[in-house]
């Protein structure tokens, strides 16, 4: 359909209105050139017929299953300024053009990938890594107690396992509601870590206690952690520590701040 807009004495720039095979009625600048036309969706059901006014001004489309009638009027310079805008991109803000980059990242990704269904469905190995994911890190003992529940819930009669349960045992899957109540029941209440709660532990792990009967129940009750484990893990989160720079005693504050460093991240 052409139109033929009579304000333009440029006729190079003259309008042409198509409409889709399914619902979309649209605009597009002649000569026809792909990037520079808008569409919008006109019906509801796939548009059956377009007409144009004598004048160019207004379209009239119809839909093929309700016989509704749409009045369209043509706004030839917005049309223009929206296409100019479009091709330099200036259209769209920092925030629009990121979300339409995601949605591009994600096409290609789907379309290069095996198709997975997401659904509310995980399976038992996994549970722990989606935890630790939502911000919950269990110990080594709890995600021994974890799989064991997972396994347990499997098959209700079976007597306990003495040994943790291996991958090839946790290949079933479980459904969200399973998960959230693992979830809720593992995790503290409240697992925030403040100078004051490291205050209180090492009053209630020192007061009255001998330095050596300290560290022998460290290294037998709980979970277990040798000499040689504290120095790796104080490494990793410190590589510029040194082991022998350490002071001998330490309390909440020196603890957060000497040992690793997170003196002006913790929450008083």
């Amino acid at each position: 359909m052409y139109l033929n807009i009579f304000e333009m004495i440029d006729l190079v720039h003259s309008l042409l209105a198509y409409q889709s095979s399914s619902r979309y009625v649209g605009l597009l600048e002649l000569p026809v050139q792909q990037h520079r036309s808008t569409a919008i969706i006109g019906h509801g059901e796939r548009i059956a017929h377009l007409l144009a006014a004598h004048d160019g001004k207004y379209l009239l489309t119809c839909d093929s299953r309700y016989h509704c009638l749409n009045l369209w009027r043509v706004d030839a310079e917005r049309f223009r300024q929206t296409v100019q805008a479009s091709a330099t991109m200036h259209a769209y803000s920092d925030a629009d053009l990121a979300i339409v980059r995601d949605y591009l990242a994600y096409a290609m990704l789907e379309d290069s990938a095996v198709a997975n269904n997401v659904g509310e469905e995980i399976t038992a190995r996994h549970v722990v890594t989606v935890m630790r994911a939502l911000g919950y890190f269990p110990s080594n003992a709890d995600i021994v107690d974890i799989e064991r529940e997972l396994c347990y819930t499997q098959e209700p009669r079976a007597v306990l396992l003495e040994a943790p349960p291996t991958p090839d045992m946790l290949t079933f899957t479980i459904d969200v509601h399973m998960f959230v109540t693992l979830l809720v029941n593992h995790r503290p209440v409240n697992d925030d870590v403040t100078l004051a709660t490291i205050g209180s532990a090492l009053d209630a792990l020192t007061e009255g206690q001998e330095r050596e009967r300290v560290i022998a129940a460290l290294g037998s009750v709980g979970e277990i952690m040798k000499t040689e484990e504290l120095v790796t893990c104080l490494k990793a989160i410190r590589p510029d520590l040194e082991p022998d720079s350490l002071p001998d005693t330490a309390n909440a504050e020196t603890f957060m701040d000497a040992w690793l460093d997170l003196g002006d991240q913790m929450k008083i």
